[in-house]
């Protein structure tokens, strides 16, 4: 019995990622949608899963009934809307379930990183632990899904501690081992596939970090072919999402949101940032959002680390400077409304999203301070740090279910995100950020209409419909030609991603509307079809995901073969042994 005892009391803290995952969880499982980007991005789930169901592969465009051929997926979060949609289609057309189901894994695949580098970093017992539940329990990374809604940031920034902790296993191990492998090829597809910017300052940050690292150890204890295939293990995780990362390299600089600016500064203000109450301003009218950084915990890894400092082994002293480091150097880049951050990194839309490497940052501290404990000089200080450690962990906890809970509801109900006819749900507020703004423009009083077929629009301009017959991304529509004249549609995207034949793509009205010109002389019948532009990017693309899809199934293939061949031999040569009986 106490033999029984000692296990389960060894084991007991790993039932603490569970209980506060699940926690935080719980709001998941009403009907309420959050802050004001979470139901237009289950909206969005929605209709990728309908274009899946309907032709079996995932779509570049959004078939709205306010417009066609938006490319918002080649632009934005393309594999993330593709793989939740094929689960919701695949479970029956449930995309709710699949959209809360992505949310709550990728706070456990936070949790299970952070949680991993402890390990690896010789912390244990329920001290492994902390890291990731301050880091899931952050203002911010709560803010992101819940106040924000941002869904496709949230996930894609969980997976940055899964990335590094996979990568520094293999850096670590004697040789590249298959689970570990796994695990950096699938955080790294994953981190890439939600949102573009989020993988420019993601890979920023574990590029800075891992230079900390590498200063930290010292040269002479990495390999670099190791290095190299970490690297490509990496690489071939973001290859997966080349098919419209690949587009969005070539082509997002065509569209009407690359050229916005930084703003929503009243949200970086010294005093929020450094408000251990979760405050948020008053002129905030987005939801409730808390862009503090984790103050407490700060504050704790800072002293535990000036007590410990000349006891602590030099690498974990750089490493700890370094991380502290590039903290301050992401509060200053906030605090000053990333007034020097040259593009693409000033593309980051609101300093405070910045937030997210802060409290990376501070869990590295934390996660340093706590492997620092053992070098404090007496019992006492050892018990009170880890006793004021405990307390913030749990005051953390808590703000966050306060800060989850006390966070309005953007719709009364998650039905009113399921509009009829794919009309946008009543919380969309977008437009048309992906429209095309690259050919040039003709006035609304410049295009013709057509008696009978065309519509007017909004600014009083004669549109041409292009009916889409559900999500299809191939459609033809017919008219009576009035010659060479300029037609307004209601397409958004533009010719390199939206092919047209029958017609001339010639311009776009001030609204970003795709204008064509007939081929057919006047008075003929003009066909005109629609359909997805295979230009270079978009062919090398998919070619490019498809070869990595099959280079991971032969890499999995190869490792299953060689466990078993491996697992066949062992028993053989037991028997041989007379270990087993034949």
């Amino acid at each position: 019995m106490p033999a029984r005892s000692s296990i389960a009391l060894r084991r007991a803290p790993w039932g603490l990622p569970a209980l506060v995952v699940g926690v935080l969880a719980l709001p998941l499982f009403t009907n309420r949608t959050f802050g004001y980007d979470w139901p237009d991005h289950l909206w969005l789930v929605w209709q990728q899963a309908q274009s899946i169901a309907q032709m079996g592969r995932p779509s570049y465009f959004l078939q709205a009934y306010q417009g066609v051929y938006q490319p918002f997926f080649a632009f934005y979060g393309g594999t993330f809307y593709a793989v939740t949609g094929a689960v919701a289609d695949l479970i029956g057309g449930h995309p709710t379930v699949a959209y809360c189901a992505a949310i709550i894994a990728a706070f456990a695949g936070a949790y299970v990183g952070w949680t991993w580098l402890a390990l690896q970093a010789g912390v244990r017992g329920w001290r492994a632990q902390i890291p990731g539940l301050l880091y899931v329990t952050a203002p911010y990374i709560i803010t992101t899904p819940f106040g924000r809604g941002d869904v496709p940031e949230s996930i894609g920034t969980c997976a940055i501690p899964l990335v590094a902790a996979s990568g520094l296993a293999l850096l670590r191990a004697e040789r590249v081992r298959p689970l570990p492998a796994a695990a950096l090829v699938l955080s790294a597809a994953w981190f890439t596939a939600c949102h573009n910017i989020t993988s420019l300052w993601g890979t920023t940050f574990l590029a800075l970090t891992a230079g900390v690292l590498l200063i930290a150890v010292g040269r002479r204890r990495v390999r670099p072919r190791r290095i190299l295939e970490v690297l490509g293990l990496a690489a071939l995780g973001v290859a997966i999402n080349a098919w419209f990362l690949f587009p969005t390299i070539a082509y997002s600089g065509r569209t009407a949101i690359a050229h916005g600016g930084v703003g929503a500064f009243q949200f970086d203000a010294w005093q929020l940032v450094f408000d251990p109450f979760r405050s948020q301003p008053e002129t905030s009218t987005a939801g409730i959002l808390n862009t503090q950084m984790p103050v407490l915990a700060f504050v704790w890894a800072l002293v535990v680390l000036a007590i410990a400092w000349r006891r602590m082994p030099m690498p974990w002293r750089r490493f700890a400077a370094g991380m502290v480091l590039i903290v301050v150097a992401l509060l200053a880049l906030i605090l000053t409304n990333m007034s020097i951050v040259p593009r693409p990194w000033s593309q980051i839309q609101f300093p405070y999203r910045a937030q997210t490497y802060v409290a990376l940052g501070v869990c590295a501290m934390v996660l340093a301070a706590v492997a620092a404990i053992p070098f404090l000089t007496s019992r006492l200080l050892r018990s009170t740090a880890l006793g004021a450690l405990v307390v913030i962990a749990a005051t953390s906890f808590g703000q966050a279910i306060h800060q989850q809970w006390r966070q309005p509801s953007q719709l009364a109900s998650r039905r009113l995100v399921f509009q009829p006819e794919n009309k946008h749900p009543p919380s969309w507020y977008s437009q048309f950020d992906y429209a095309d703004i690259s050919m040039p423009v003709v006035p609304f009083g410049a295009v013709v209409g057509i008696p009978g077929v065309t519509i007017t629009g909004g600014n009083g301009e004669s549109i041409l419909v292009v009916p889409t017959h559900g999500h299809s991304d191939i459609n033809t529509v017919t008219f009576p030609s009035p010659g060479a004249r300029p037609i307004a549609t209601n397409v958004y995207g533009g010719p390199y991603l939206v092919k047209v034949t029958g017609v001339r793509a010639i311009a776009r009205t001030p609204s970003s509307e795709l204008v064509i010109e007939p081929l057919a002389p006047k008075g003929q019948q003009a066909k005109v079809t629609f359909s997805t532009a295979h230009t270079v990017p978009v062919v090398l693309g998919v070619a490019t995901t498809l070869a990595a899809l099959a280079v991971c199934l032969l890499l999995a293939a190869w490792a299953i073969g060689r466990a078993v061949r491996g697992r066949q031999f062992s028993r053989l040569a037991q028997r041989e042994r007379g270990g087993v009986p034949g």
